[in-house]
């Protein structure tokens, strides 16, 4: 007989019927099983006002809301004290006795320009009556000064004043649970660095609970924590009210250079969870982010978890519970599996160990062959690869018709999620139409065992380097491997029985309801800008479901891929036809007013690309593209910048305390201010070859992780935000071989009426963009010291 080869169509020994009404079947299945995967990872209804008062309420919460977040409250601002007033007013009416913590904070993470300031962090405790570790609940009350926050993290606020009132009203706790709210997170986590650094509460935490947001919706997600997390993971998952994490988030977010205020109470030793919702990431940072763009499903469930979890931990002793690191995940909702991190390791062993034995009984049995096999491993390889290219080429086409979306931060868009299904339906596409083409020259199981060999690979790539991610591909290909050893042992591959391919779908749904709700998850988070690696898990997707695919295509080959490429363009349209801002889309766009007191000059400037209805009453005349070094001396970059009017504000000024050159170690003391009273004074040197020490209001700025060396794009500068009114005390020692110059440029929020022209309103389309320096007014000026 002769041997049948990877080139040849696979033999059929009896005509195969289409079946249509099974084809439907499937892909109706297939379709409410992605659905409701979706279903179940929406946050929990909000509950009523009337609520018991030991209960979190989302409309008492709301109350809350209104007070916090009915403006912009960036550090040093009036808005911001009235906010850290309204916060004590509220725990001191709890019958909590509240402190505010006012330190200088400084942090050199992402070294020059360190940022620093003088912050107020608000504190209150409610005493156990045994306790071992306080419990803390802790959020932010600082908003960026383009955006009133509502969300960010106006919502962690409200939960939190909420949940201290259904602690009051319940049950006494063993434990203490210390309330914090941090200020000046916006500018680089410093309410926490400095709780951290000078706070004697810090000693008694044995547990952190950190509220945070990245967009306005979506369920309260459990993405970070500490170390050895076992022990957290199961009391977690057993005490939270609807319980959404999952080890890949843990995982990955370490990777990434984000940070939250969590970021510091870790890497003090504190253990802890961190909570964030980031469903339309588009309202972060802007001031979209507003009361309206609320979701107050996601407030009650941020808020409900909150309670819940700070009641559980406030019953059990928190004596040094480290464990090993769990991998664990949601499945059918809020339920958590989970297990050590270290199984991750054996699992791949017996899995792979499975797989080969598949794989071993299909060639025996002559219904696999190796190199057939190895030819559909690099397929889907292929294929992915294929269906990232076309999402990067479908999306850069997109932004090249509708360029106002490269205006937008963080790569979103209103209306993304029309993108978004587009993008997966032109991967539905093109891997259908690929594996029609495949079938030709390779045979079904063929085909599901190299998807299979894909998902293998994941799976010990991750075990090996991501044990938390591993889940992804470990049990889908549990569930694929019981799909293709059904074929295997079937009598008729292509004539299966009523219950095999009930057996298929059975298989097949575990899958859909765990790796749909992570490829959201991954979609949101990364943006549509960023889909072409969230792309290829679709394609994957799609591959391990081979089998289900092939009964789907046999009725009509060609109508799977056509339906869905026109799905793909009518989803396109409905993106292209909702571009445009509105009311509740606004547009961003970027202007400030800087002046240099040194040349008498000042300029409009921004980032944008070119000048817009409501911009062009400042970029008008003789508009040009340049760096601005002499308004901004720390930011690189080029501006669209014209000539505008003087102002009439007194520049920044410097007091000399202390001067001294020892053979060109000069040490320098000086008060800085701002006479016009701007929330924040930079500092940059010039003409320095080395910063030996530094300190701020007495902190000291311990560079030495990124020591600050002169070069042709550095220079050693420090941004001060929140100033008392005597300013900030730079103390120096510093290199220099000539004189030292510093520039000083103080910024203020708001735009200045210069020219004695009144400043049109911004149209409600448009809005400041989430940038630095954005409707703000600068002052430079440089001092030398000789």
């Amino acid at each position: 007989m002769k041997a049948k080869t990877v080139m040849e169509p696979p033999a059929v020994a009896t005509p195969v019927e289409k079946r249509p009404v099974q084809a439907l079947g499937v892909f109706l299945f297939l379709a409410v099983a992605v659905c409701a995967s979706l279903y179940l990872y929406n946050p929990p209804s909000p509950s009523a006002g009337t609520a018991p008062p030991s209960e979190f309420s989302s409309q008492r919460a709301m109350a809350h809301l209104q007070e916090v977040a009915r403006s912009p409250r960036p550090m040093g601002t009036l808005r911001h004290s009235e906010v850290r007033d309204y916060i004590v007013k509220e725990l001191t009416g709890l019958g909590l006795t509240p402190q505010v913590q006012k330190a200088t904070a400084v942090t050199t993470r992402l070294g020059s320009p360190y940022p620093a300031a003088t912050v107020h962090n608000i504190l209150a405790r409610l005493p156990g009556s045994e306790s071992t570790k306080a419990v803390m609940i802790a959020s932010h009350y600082d908003s960026v000064p383009t955006g009133p926050g509502a969300n960010d993290d106006g919502c962690a606020v409200a939960a939190m004043l909420e949940t201290a009132r259904a602690l009051k009203s319940g049950p006494g706790l063993l434990n203490d649970v210390i309330f914090l709210f941090t200020d000046g997170e916006e500018p680089g986590l410093l309410g926490a660095q400095a709780f951290v650094d000078e706070h004697p509460w810090v000693k008694d935490v044995g547990l952190v609970l950190n509220l945070e947001a990245r967009g306005s919706q979506g369920p309260s997600i459990m993405f970070e924590t500490s170390d050895q997390n076992g022990w957290l993971i199961d009391q977690y998952a057993g005490a939270a009210t609807h319980p959404i994490a999952s080890s890949l988030t843990y995982d990955l977010y370490k990777l990434l250079p984000s940070d939250t205020d969590f970021t510091i109470f870790r890497k003090a030793g504190l253990p802890g969870l961190n909570f964030a919702y980031i469903g339309k990431s588009i309202h972060y940072h802007t001031a979209a982010d507003n009361l309206l763009t609320v979701d107050e499903a996601t407030l009650h469930h941020h808020g409900a978890n909150a309670l819940a979890l700070a009641r559980h931990f406030g019953g059990v002793s928190l004596e040094d519970r480290r464990r090993e690191d769990a991998v664990y995940f949601n499945l059918l909702g809020s339920f958590i599996v989970r297990y050590p991190a270290w199984a991750a390791i054996p699992l791949t062993l017996a899995i792979s160990l499975a797989f080969a034995a598949v794989l071993i009984f299909g060639m025996m049995r002559k219904r696999l062959m190796f190199g057939a096999v190895s030819a559909s491993f690099f397929f889907w390889l292929l294929a992915s690869a294929a269906a990232a290219l076309a999402a990067s080429i479908i999306w850069g086409i997109t932004v090249s018709i509708h360029s106002q979306y490269l205006a937008i931060p963080f790569g979103d868009t209103y209306n993304s999620a029309f993108y978004m299904l587009a993008l997966v339906a032109l991967v539905v596409a093109l891997g259908s139409a690929l594996f029609n083409l495949a079938g030709r020259w390779i045979s079904l199981l063929d085909l599901a065992m190299g998807a299979l060999l894909c998902w293998l690979m994941l799976m010990v790539l991750t075990s090996l380097y991501l044990p938390g991610v591993s889940y992804l591909f470990t049990w889908p290909l549990v569930f694929g491997l019981v799909c293709v050893a059904t074929l295997v042992f079937a009598k008729e591959p292509d004539q299966l029985s009523g219950s095999q391919v009930a057996l298929l779908l059975i298989c097949a749904a575990p899958s859909v309801l765990l790796v749909v709700p992570n490829v959201y998850q991954i979609l949101l988070a990364l943006t549509i800008s960023s889909s072409e690696a969230v792309m290829v898990l679709v394609m994957l997707l799609l591959a391990l479901f081979a089998p289900l695919l092939s009964l789907m295509l046999r009725p009509y080959k060609w109508l799977l891929p056509s339906a869905a490429f026109a799905a793909c363009l009518v989803l396109l349209v409905a993106g292209s036809l909702t571009s445009g801002a509105g009311e509740t889309s606004p547009q961003p766009n970027h202007i400030f007013y800087a002046s240099n007191a040194d040349a008498g000059t000042s300029a409009w400037a921004s980032t944008d690309e070119r000048p817009d209805e409501w911009t062009s009453q400042f970029l008008s005349g003789e508009v040009q593209r340049g760096p601005l070094t002499e308004y901004a001396p720390m930011v690189r970059g080029d501006f669209l910048k014209a000539e505008a009017p003087a102002i009439s504000v007194e520049a920044p000024k410097m007091e000399v305390l202390e001067k001294k050159n020892d053979g060109g170690l000069w040490t320098l003391k000086a008060r800085i201010s701002s006479p016009r009273r701007a929330e924040v004074i930079s500092v940059s040197l010039e003409g320095v070859s080395e910063v030996v020490s530094a300190s701020v209001n007495g902190k000291e700025i311990d560079a030495s992780a990124d020591p600050f060396r002169e070069g042709p794009d550095s220079r050693w500068s420090l941004i001060f935000y929140a100033p008392d009114d005597a300013g900030l005390e730079l103390y120096l020692q510093a290199r220099a071989t000539q004189p030292i110059k510093l520039v000083v440029m103080d910024r203020s929020y708001g735009l200045p009426e210069a020219g004695g022209n009144p400043i049109r309103p911004r149209p409600g389309h448009l809005m400041p963009a989430p940038f630095a320096f954005s409707d703000s007014t600068l002052v430079t000026k440089s001092f030398t010291i000789q």
